[in-house]
């Protein structure tokens, strides 16, 4: 036999097994479809109603029970809709922002909002002006007078400093140096570049003539130190030159005591042709030592408190500083016109001129 034969028989034993499983099932569908009718009870007939009898008419039996309970006179009689009765509660006054309005109220709670009225605005004072700096932003200030609320108007944003370099200062023996800038919107001042102060650059002790005292210079800025022959520095004088007054030499001698920092201050106006001119400095006070056509000039200032010397160009001393000289009275010009004189009245008396000859 060949394989398609066997194919074909082996198809044929399928389908005979299907069909003879189908038969089998199909019985037992069956048979359960009949068990299940067999178990429903039958529909009993239902009985007829007997003519003779006749139906109870509830309103003229008076057997039957009433369906409702009679009403009660006392009870208040049944009315249509609750009418709203409003009453205003609350009273909203109108703020400078907000709206204002009344609350309405009604017995049974309900509310509702009526009188509705527009926001006031508002009301500014006298606006406050903050000007513009460099620093400062400018604007105008507003405050209202009932809320206390501000706004502010017109407003400019600060620049800035705008420095230049106006002046540099150059480091001395005792004060630092630095360059000065200024700023042209404002005129603020500001220090760069500091520079420490230098040290002194003093010479050699030197032995002051009829004193037991001696010194040394600073060849920088005139400041000298003084001490006993052979002793320690005590303290120093300061010398700084002021051209206030072109015809006189000013000083102002600083004195400072090395041991305590106590400072006293001089001021010293030498008016003479000679300005070589010395300063020591002893327990009695300060000594100036010049000369007037070759002869020595002393003069000695309390060394308890601050003084001025004035020494003018005859050697002659006094104790206040030089007077400017008065300013020249302006001369008049003879082309203006001379002022008219005022009317004298008809019972007052005219002096006689001081210029009026005999």
């Amino acid at each position: 036999m060949t394989t398609k034969q066997i194919m074909l028989i082996v198809m044929c034993v399928l389908l005979v097994a299907v069909l003879v499983t189908a038969c089998i099932v199909m019985n037992k569908v069956g048979a359960l479809f009949d068990m299940l009718n067999a178990t429903t009870p039958p529909t009993e007939p239902s009985v007829p109603t007997d003519p003779s009898s006749e139906p109870t008419d509830p309103i003229t039996d008076p057997s039957s029970e009433p369906t409702s309970e009679p009403t009660d006179p006392t009870d208040p009689p049944v009315t249509g809709p609750h009418e709203h009765q409003f009453h205003k509660t609350e009273t909203h006054s109108a703020t400078c922002t907000q709206m204002g309005y009344s609350v309405y109220t009604c017995d049974c709670g309900k509310t509702t909002t009526r009188d509705f009225r527009d926001p006031k605005g508002h009301d500014y004072g006298e606006p406050e002006v903050f000007e513009l700096t460099c620093e400062q932003d400018g604007y105008t200030r507003l405050v209202c007078k009932r809320c206390n609320v501000e706004e502010r108007r017109n407003e400019q944003i600060a620049p800035g400093h705008d420095y230049q370099l106006t002046d540099t200062v150059h480091a001395s023996c005792t004060t630092s140096g630095y360059d000065e800038y200024t700023c042209t919107r404002c005129g603020d001042v500001k220090q760069e570049n500091v520079v420490d102060a230098l040290d002194h650059t003093f010479g050699e002790w030197t032995a002051i003539e009829d004193t037991d005292r001696e010194a040394r210079t600073c060849s920088a800025c005139e400041t000298t130190e003084l001490r006993s022959i052979g002793g320690e520095a005590d303290l120093t004088i300061r010398k700084t030159r002021n051209e206030d007054h072109p015809d006189w030499t000013h000083h102002v001698i600083t004195v400072t005591h090395l041991t305590d920092g106590e400072t006293i201050t001089y001021n010293i106006y030498i008016g003479l042709e000679e300005r070589d001119i010395t300063y020591v400095y002893s327990n009695e006070g300060l000594e100036i030592l010049c000369s007037l056509n070759g002869e020595p000039l002393r003069f000695t200032l309390s060394a308890d408190e601050s003084a001025v010397l004035t020494v003018d160009a005859n050697g002659e001393k006094t104790d206040e500083a030089p007077k400017d000289e008065p300013d020249e009275p302006e001369q008049s010009d003879p082309t203006d016109p001379t002022e008219e004189s005022e009317p004298t009245e008809p019972g007052e008396e005219t002096e006689p001129s001081a210029e009026a000859t005999e």
